[in-house]
């Protein structure tokens, strides 16, 4: 049974993978929930401030 431990470490690179795409799915909410709130435009973000 030598292909338990690959079988694991891929299990758990998975996990770890899918806590990351939880996290960043969780900011882009939060990002859209700002946006909407202040009515920020993209050109907002992207001039140079003074």
């Amino acid at each position: 049974m030598p292909k338990i431990k690959p079988v694991a470490a891929m299990k758990q690179r998975l996990q770890e993978a899918l806590g990351q795409l939880a996290e960043q799915e969780e900011v882009i909410e939060l990002v859209k929930a700002a946006v909407r709130q202040y009515d920020v435009l993209p050109t907002d973000i992207s001039r140079p401030q003074n």
